[in-house]
């Protein structure tokens, strides 16, 4: 018998990024909930979006103002609440940087 070679159309697959963001998300959602022990709320999912798919180091106000920029409507105390309650959880990291008097947060992988 002789080695043929077959000549089949060869698949594309093609995977959406958009998909696994949103997976990963989800998963992200998931983890923080349990780990804060309750549902997450609007402002909670916001932050965490938000910090999680733009990877930034940023700090309260400028969190804030960020947010208040894109049209959303938080206090700066629920911003301060929310990043707290995700440093003590273990999602987001808090460090003071070199010079600032203020602490600012990040998403840990």
């Amino acid at each position: 018998m002789k080695n043929e070679q077959l000549d089949l159309p060869e698949e594309e697959i093609n995977v959406d990024q958009s998909d696994c963001n949103a997976d990963k998300l989800a998963e992200l959602f998931l983890r923080a909930e349990n780990a804060k022990g309750s549902y997450l709320t609007p402002f909670d999912r916001l932050l965490l979006e938000f910090l999680y798919t733009k990877q930034v180091v940023i700090n309260t106000e400028e969190l804030w103002m960020t947010l208040k920029r894109t049209g959303v409507k938080i206090s700066i105390a629920t911003v301060q609440l929310c990043l707290n309650r995700f440093h003590r959880c273990g999602l987001l990291g808090k460090q003071k940087l070199e010079g600032e008097k203020k602490h600012c947060y990040s998403f840990i992988n």
